[in-house]
């Protein structure tokens, strides 16, 4: 028998104690160890610092001179592990990332919405970025909302989401970068009805809704290729997944 639990957390680990005889699937539930009859799913979240990292990755691949930008939530773990991510995948491909040409900001740049701004203040915010010349934009989910997403798009700004893009942005959207749960589950059925036991699984990122207009497919192999090995553990985001803060 297999017993998956999401949250909020009944007390799996008790459970799993309570009854060896049956296997439990924890997806999600944090501060829970794995045991010989209890495996886990994403135990540290989604890993926005993935995400983040893969966006970063993605978007100076994609833009000249490197001027890309992040947009984030302050003050949560999940905001500033995407922020510090986004930071350290651009800085893994352009390495000092100084523009050749004018304007000489130190790319890549972010920015930050408070939870609740309205629109007037998330363009305020988004406009520092434009000022800036950014040119691509990684948008972390919850930090504003699609009018703001249709602001950066009629200012020309390229965007990198973790949605699915609204109508009317095709042209401006880069790609999505999402956590993949649907692998992760068929990963842990497998491994499960293998007979693997006690095991823990990071939540894959998945890249989505992607532009050939604006990422070629050769560029695509270059990010899949980085994708593999940031799933594969090969290459560490820098970045505390429970705190956001930069290890």
């Amino acid at each position: 028998m297999l017993v998956v639990v999401m949250m909020p957390d009944p007390g799996v680990a008790e459970l799993a104690a309570q009854y060896p005889e049956i296997q439990f699937l924890a997806a999600g539930i944090p501060d829970v160890p794995a045991s010989a009859n209890l495996s886990l799913i994403s135990p540290l979240g989604d890993r926005p610092d993935r995400q983040g990292f893969l966006a970063g990755y993605l978007a100076a691949v994609i833009t000249q001179d490197w001027r890309v930008g992040v947009i984030s939530l302050p003050d949560t773990p999940a905001g500033m592990a995407a922020r510090q991510g986004f930071l350290n995948g651009v800085v893994f491909y352009c390495g000092l990332c100084r523009p050749v040409y004018p304007p000489f900001y130190q790319y890549p740049l972010y920015a930050e919405i408070p939870a609740g701004a309205d629109q007037a203040e998330q363009q305020a915010i988004a406009n520092t970025l434009i000022e800036s010349e950014v040119e691509t934009v990684y948008v972390y989910p919850e930090a504003g909302d699609e009018g703001l997403l249709a602001f950066l798009a009629q200012a020309g700004v390229n965007i990198i989401g973790g949605i699915t893009p609204p109508d009317g942005l095709s042209d401006h959207w880069v790609a999505s970068v999402y956590p993949d749960w649907a692998a992760a589950i068929r990963l842990a059925w497998s491994q499960l009805v293998s007979g693997q036991t006690g095991f823990v699984l990071d939540v894959p990122v998945m890249l989505t809704d992607r532009n050939d207009a604006l990422f070629s497919p050769g560029r695509q192999r270059l990010v899949e290729k980085t994708l593999t090995e940031l799933s594969d553990g090969f290459i560490d985001t820098g970045v505390d997944p429970q705190t956001g803060a930069p290890r």
